[in-house]
């Protein structure tokens, strides 16, 4: 009697603990997807054949699973918490040379820093207590950052980029709650301006190392921006009007 209670006990204690975890990894999960659009499974008409660009013919259907993205392009503020927690620090202090400029209390990037971002940039400063924006409350989309410092960004926060199909179909339509922004935004494809043509139909996500990578979206002139509209970029070009915003899901890289 005495073996079968304490078998009734163990089990119990592993039901509990088990059900805290699962509580746990629920609300974890839910964090981790707060600010994203839900976009679910199904199909799209991907492209334009009205615009007049090569690169976005044909217009063809594709099939997409489930997805997070993000409602809104990450901003200066978000971008800048991130790269202070890749900087040395030792007793408080950023560990770096003066800048060489001569600027006063201007700090010398490391590498990696200036891999990611242009810095000395127009948002962007770094001294000894670290990166801090320049004129800039922080809710403005980030800019100036290579598309290497968009990735290990996202995947800091355990996402990606999205590929550039996901971010069209948001962009058509695909979650209402998407915000399109005024700037270029960086994703996981590499760029061919062909790739519609041979591309899959099912979760397409073109690896084919090409030396651009692609970005979508960008007003024109007018300040309309086309979901169709691609562009291809070298992956370490940082620029003014590029940015970018993550994604998780359904793709496997």
């Amino acid at each position: 009697m005495g073996g079968i209670k304490y078998s009734i006990k163990m089990n119990l204690r592993y039901f509990f603990i088990f059900s805290f975890m699962w509580l746990l990894a629920g609300k974890a999960a839910a964090q981790d997807t707060a600010g994203m659009v839900a976009v679910p499974r199904g199909e799209f008409e991907m492209g334009s054949d009205s615009s007049g660009k090569k690169a976005e013919r044909p217009r063809h259907k594709v099939l997409l699973g489930a997805y997070f993205i993000d409602a809104r392009p990450v901003t200066a503020g978000e971008l800048t918490i991130f790269l202070n927690s890749r900087l040395p620090l030792e007793g408080g202090s950023v560990q770096a040379p003066p800048d060489r400029r001569g600027v006063l209390g201007e700090l010398e990037a490391p590498e990696e820093i200036k891999n990611f971002i242009q810095i000395p940039g127009a948002w962007i400063v770094l001294r000894a207590e670290g990166l801090s924006l320049r004129g800039s409350s922080g809710s403005e989309e980030a800019f100036n950052v290579s598309w290497q410092g968009a990735d290990a960004y996202c995947r800091a926060r355990g996402k990606r980029l999205p590929t550039e199909a996901e971010w069209e179909k948001a962009c058509e339509g695909g979650g209402k709650e998407f915000v399109i922004g005024k700037k270029l935004e960086w994703t996981l494809d590499w760029y061919a301006k062909d790739f519609y043509k041979p591309g899959p139909a099912v979760d397409p996500l073109n690896a084919f190392i090409t030396g651009q990578r692609t970005a979508r979206g960008g007003a024109d002139l007018k300040g309309r921006v086309r979901c169709a509209s691609r562009s291809g970029i070298p992956p370490h070009r940082k620029a003014l009007n590029l940015g970018f915003r993550c994604a998780s899901g359904a793709v496997k890289e």
